[in-house]
């Protein structure tokens, strides 16, 4: 199974740091460290879109909506943490 998660400058930590927990089961450790760019990125099976004040700066960046929108379409959920998340149309 191959779970992503998006990160981009100002995003909620809480957002992220929560479900990596979950996932993880492990409460130590977390390193936020990119494993992949868009270009070299394997499909995911799920893509966690965390939430915070970056969004608002994102929302209408295609280099960054466009490689979302094209793993949501593979992807077996698009999962978002918070409601201050992104909306695009694929």
């Amino acid at each position: 199974m191959n779970f992503g998660f998006l990160i981009f400058p100002g995003l909620e930590e809480l957002d992220l740091g929560g479900p990596w927990e979950i996932i993880s089961l492990c409460s130590k450790g977390m390193s936020i460290n990119p494993h992949a760019t868009f270009a070299d990125c394997p499909p995911l099976d799920f893509l966690l879109v965390p939430g915070g004040e970056g969004t608002r700066k994102e929302v209408d960046n295609q280099s960054l909506i466009q490689p979302v929108a094209w793993q949501a379409k593979s992807s077996k959920t698009v999962p978002s943490v918070c409601i201050e998340i992104f909306i695009w149309e694929s």
